[in-house]
Parts: structure tokens; sequence; C-alpha cells
């Protein structure tokens, strides 16, 4: 109601992640994928894939990577 276009991306509990602390820290964290995603939620590497073949640029976003964790 509020949006014109909405995008299909999974939360941080739907998808297997690596990012730093909050505060202070030399380290990385990684978070298992807790949760299928729901609804028609993909993950943002999927779906800009997608996005960019409409446009013609896929070779461009991928490198050549399939998925997220080829890259």
């Amino acid at each position: 109601m509020m949006s014109d276009l909405v995008l299909p991306g999974t939360s941080v509990w739907e998808r297997d992640n690596i990012s730093t602390p909050w505060g202070f820290g030399d380290y990385v964290v990684y978070a298992n994928k807790v949760i299928e995603p729901l609804f028609e939620c993909r993950n943002e590497y999927d779906w800009l894939k997608d996005v960019a073949e409409k446009l013609g640029g896929r070779d461009q976003v991928t490198e050549g990577h399939e998925t997220m964790e080829d890259c």
C-alpha cells in the first residue's frame, strides 16, 4: 500500500551469512540458516541475477558464478 515495488529478499534467519560484530572486534561471525525462506522470498543474489538478465547484464553481474557460495 505504501510501496510501488517490494523486493523479495531473505532475512538473516533465512540464509547463511558472514558478518562483523556490531561492537568492537577483529573477527567475523558465521550464522547458519535457521529456517527456509518464507513466502516467495529468495536470496538477493538469485533475484538480482534475474533482474540483470532482463536488463541484458547477467554475465557482468555473475562473472560466471551461479550461486552466492561460488563467489
